[in-house]
């Protein structure tokens, strides 16, 4: 009861804050990074009364803490409701206060991890007259016991998509609702966004949320929707896919844009990934399953599940299942961050694995824990190998040893601390890349033939007078010193390495 009470003053006091037309604060600790979505959760935020099916609420209570914002003269309606459902009531808590509405995602709160390695909530201006929706962020940092940082920026979280790093992507309506603000500079300071990646809404909707046309998967992957040439909005939804293949990712490398075809203007990209499993608006026509598909496709392993509701009740093309549920991230989560590698042109001696982990939970990270899982074409189980510090902080690594034929390699990494946290990267399923098979040619044999010589000099130096040219795998082998250029800084390490042989 105590904790009710004290919730219900906080909603006061926050209703007063809310009336204040400058709510900033200072930001959080840089450097900050920004926790997205498909990372690991603890719990999901949705309001009563529900604005998503029976089934979501069942399937999310089984695997995460539902934290369900609810009027205090409504909660008995409330727990009536989810015990009717079969929902095991030692999974939800109630936040008590005053609701407007059930799209929790659209109102926060949203989460960064500050330089002091702590959790933390940043805020922002809710870009509706819903002063009760408003004081969600407050209300969670709160019964969390999570700092509250307000960048009184005006936004809403639908048009709100991080990528785990340091990129933000909205559309470019968060410009015309913040006038002379800086949101740029506003979304550096308080979310960590070093690139913040704006293009116009490519579907003409009146709110221009971007999780109604596009979808972060990952931190190098993006969802977007196609259409039939014959759709109005057609050009401008090819404009938006050639928009993100063109933007480097937080690994400066270009983003991999898969697509769900939505002919209809299905909703089919407004889902929301917990944990290991992908929920997907469904029930609207022959497309369900390509849809399904096209995620399954896109993170493999992974568990996609087909919520049904009819179209236009409750999902609609503008107001589909990830408007209305709100990823509540582990707190003290177990951090595991990976650049993937990427496909191979050439044989490699090995493929070095690297991965940053941090322990937010401060316990401790357990060594022997820490574990690459790999397997390649030609074996049925995933080898082990335990990693080994870096020479940066909080980095592992651990080498795949070269491959005997052309083969797909897939891998994954695992680690515990000492709070009981058991973590996996990716969540579900695997990376993966093309690996070529065969012993390595030494570095400086550009002409292939198993020999250092003085062949291989000349072919290096007609390259840089443009005499001639290498190409390929001779090209790769020419940069003998590792700084991605050819000079005579190479044909130098070349000369003595044939001179000591």
């Amino acid at each position: 009861m105590k904790k009710i009470i004290f919730h219900l003053i906080i909603l006061s006091l926050g209703f007063l804050i809310a009336e204040d037309s400058a709510r900033i604060t200072d930001p959080p600790d840089a450097p900050l990074r920004q926790v997205a979505e498909f990372e690991r959760a603890q719990g999901v935020l949705i309001s009563y009364p529900f604005g998503i099916p029976e089934e979501l609420i069942l399937l999310m209570s089984e695997e995460v803490i539902i934290y369900c914002l609810v009027q205090n003269s409504q909660q008995s309606s409330a727990q009536n409701s989810m015990s009717s459902m079969g929902v095991d009531l030692e999974n939800v808590e109630f936040v008590l206060g005053n609701v407007d509405t059930y799209w929790t995602q659209d109102y926060g709160p949203y989460f960064v991890v500050d330089a002091n390695h702590d959790m933390v909530i940043v805020d922002f201006e809710y870009n509706r007259p819903r002063p009760y929706d408003n004081q969600a962020p407050l209300k969670m940092s709160e019964y969390l016991g999570v700092s509250l940082y307000d960048s009184d920026v005006v936004h809403n979280g639908g048009n709100l998509m991080f990528d785990g790093y340091f990129t933000v992507a909205s559309s470019t309506i968060v410009y015309t609702e913040n006038g002379s603000i800086d949101v740029d500079q506003r979304m550096l300071d308080y979310f960590g966004a070093q690139h913040h990646m704006t293009t116009s809404d490519p579907t003409g909707n009146y709110h221009q949320h971007i999780n109604c046309w596009a979808k972060f998967l990952s931190p190098e992957k993006i969802m977007v929707i196609s259409v039939n040439e014959s759709h109005s909005y057609y050009s401008d939804i090819e404009e938006t896919a050639e928009f993100y293949a063109s933007q480097n990712n937080c690994f400066g490398e270009p983003y991999k844009v898969y697509r769900v075809y939505t002919p209809g203007n299905e909703p089919y990209v407004n889902s929301f990934i917990l944990n290991d499993n992908i929920y997907v608006p469904a029930g609207l026509g022959q497309w369900d399953d390509e849809a399904i598909l096209s995620f399954q496709e896109a993170l493999p392993e992974y568990n996609v599940v087909g919520i049904t509701a009819d179209y236009m009740d409750p999902w609609l093309s503008t107001d589909g299942l990830h408007c209305r549920v709100l990823a509540i991230p582990d707190i003290e989560m177990l951090q595991i961050l990976h650049n993937p590698i990427d496909d191979q042109e050439f044989p490699m001696d090995n493929y070095t694995v690297s991965v940053t982990i941090d322990d937010l939970s401060e316990t401790g990270i357990i060594s022997d824990s820490i574990v690459l899982h790999w397997k390649n074409s030609l074996l049925d189980d995933y080898q082990e190998i335990v990693m080994i510090p870096g020479s940066v902080e909080f980095e592992y690594l651990a080498d795949i040893p070269d491959q005997p034929v052309d083969t797909e390699v897939k891998y994954f990494a695992t680690a515990s601390d000492n709070s009981g946290r058991n973590e996996r990267l990716p969540i579900a399923g695997y990376y993966s890349f093309s690996a070529i098979g065969g012993t390595p040619m030494e570095s400086g044999d550009v002409n292939l033939d198993d020999s250092l010589n003085v062949l291989d000099i000349i072919l290096i130096v007609n390259h840089i007078t443009n005499e001639s040219h290498l190409t390929g795998y001779g090209l790769y082998l020419a940069n003998l010193n590792g700084d991605s250029l050819i000079n005579i800084l190479d044909v130098i390490v070349l000369i003595n390495t044939i001179l000591n042989q």
